[in-house]
């Protein structure tokens, strides 16, 4: 059941609508000794004061106290008037005590927030056991050998992909020194092969022109070749130079792989340790959720004294004042059908607001302790937690079912008063939201419609709606019957 249920409002005002909607007026006697329209217009002030807007009230207790004082007041002269007045009498009466169980209905309002809280911290508590039972599980059931042969795995392949690369370098490595001794051997023969053209030159210098041509024939030859010495040397270099680059990058991966290494060095390390630890971590968890647990028991110790205790016995007083308050409404029936009607269905609307938000807020926690009770790990206390659950889920079908019979009440008390115009407007989107809450809960959604004659009046045959006017109120110059006292 939805948290719909509106209970902030005092019952009493809604009655006080009420009286004013059916254009109450004191109905005076015939005789100038008439003590009955005196008290209930001095009733009448009282309860008006009480539920002015601004008034400043010392108390629940000044307030409950001018409740009775009014109440006391008014039975001494519910039976002494005019059907009217005796009518009146009953309807203030009723308003009074529904003004008596506004205690009651704030006290169940606040049983209900402190099962809501209730409700609340044992779900934390639940989710709170459920994480310590996995992790434990998980700590006893810890077997590292398959983790540890993966890991080994990894580290066989990172030993072999850092020998890889070190083959790689040295590879390198050498290619370069080749490179480098080729590139020295060319240079060397460039050197030699640079002397002997210096030697050629020189022996031709000390000979005619002629004679040393041959020679530097032989010279030019030399430093040719020694040119192309020197050129294979620049290649040798150059492509060492090109490769040497290599080594470099070869040992940025075989540190990355080393790192990666150690790493799963230190994981298999680490499941080893976990291995051994497993146990005693496993009954450390097994510790906190005990004293979860415990919490758990507490909190539904605490939900059903709450449940058999205070909201019972705010729930049986304040159905006891309401349902009295009813039976006052109904007694005005005979001088005031439509206000003993409208009251009434005022009256159970408001009971059945509040029977509904307890209702509700049953449900609430009887859906968590079903979370608790069907827990993959069961608690010690399942079986409690069971039983909790049944008789809280119990409680709110229960109390369910009793708002449901109080909004069919309730719409069926507005759909008996006749009423025009404006008037007949708001009760029948009254009754329109009624049906709606009452087919939420499973029961039927309209009643069939008035009969002809429901528009008449039981006791003298007179056709309401002749005591009406557009508005809905009693028109004040029809002849009203006395009681014999006028």
């Amino acid at each position: 059941m939805s948290r719909n249920f509106s209970h902030k409002r005092h019952a009493q005002h809604a009655v006080s609508a009420v009286l004013i909607a059916c254009g109450l007026a004191f109905g005076t006697g015939c005789l100038e000794e008439d003590e009955v329209t005196p008290a209930l217009e001095a009733a009448a002030l009282q309860l008006e004061a009480l539920g002015a807007p601004g008034s400043s009230v010392p108390g629940d207790e000044f307030r409950l106290g001018e409740y009775r004082a009014a109440i006391a007041t008014l039975n001494k002269v519910s039976n002494a008037g005019t059907k009217v007045q005796n009518a009146e009498a009953a309807l203030m009466i009723a308003r009074a005590q529904v003004g008596l169980a506004e205690p009651t209905a704030v006290a169940l309002n606040e049983v209900n927030q402190r099962l809501y809280d209730a409700a609340t911290a044992l779900r934390t508590e639940h989710a709170e056991w459920a994480m310590l039972s996995s992790l434990a599980e998980t700590a006893e059931s810890f077997d590292p050998s398959e983790e540890q042969a993966a890991i080994n795995e990894k580290i066989q392949q990172r030993e072999a992909a850092i020998a890889e690369q070190q083959k790689a370098v040295e590879a390198v490595r050498v290619s370069v020194a080749e490179l480098e001794q080729l590139a020295e051997q060319a240079m060397e023969s460039a050197s030699a092969l640079r002397q002997q053209e210096e030697q050629k030159r020189n022996e031709a210098s000390r000979l005619s022109a002629q004679e040393g041509l041959p020679l530097h024939e032989e010279a030019a030859a030399l430093r040719r070749e020694a040119d192309a010495f020197e050129v294979t040397a620049e290649l040798h270099m150059a492509k060492a130079d090109t490769i040497r680059p290599e080594i470099n990058d070869h040992e940025v991966e075989i540190n990355r792989l080393t790192g990666q290494r150690d790493l799963l060095v230190s994981n298999s390390q680490a499941v080893a340790a976990k291995a051994v630890e497993g146990r005693d971590e496993a009954k450390k968890l097994r510790d906190q959720a005990s004293q979860t647990a415990q919490e758990i028991d507490r909190i539904i110790g605490e939900i059903q004294s709450l449940r058999t205790g205070e909201a019972k016995t705010a729930l049986d007083e304040m159905n006891q004042a309401f349902d009295t308050a009813a039976s006052s409404a109904s007694r005005a029936s005979s001088g005031n059908r439509n206000g003993a009607n409208l009251a009434k269905g005022e009256i159970r609307q408001s009971q059945a607001n509040l029977i509904g938000a307890h209702a509700s807020s049953l449900e609430f926690v009887a859906s968590i302790l079903n979370q608790v009770a069907e827990t993959r790990t069961p608690l010690p206390n399942a079986s409690a937690v069971v039983s909790a659950t049944n008789a809280v889920q119990a409680d709110a079908d229960t109390y369910k079912a009793n708002a449901l019979e109080k909004f069919t009440e309730a719409r069926d008390a507005f759909q008996s008063a006749s009423l025009r115009g404006e008037a007949s407007d708001r009760i029948d989107s009254v009754i329109a939201e009624l049906n709606r809450v009452i087919e939420s809960l499973g029961g039927p959604s309209a009643e069939p419609e008035q009969s002809f004659d429901d528009s008449f009046d039981s006791e003298t045959g007179d056709a309401i709606d002749e005591q009406l006017d557009d508005e809905g109120q009693l028109e004040k110059d029809e002849p009203m019957e006395d009681d014999g006292n006028g």
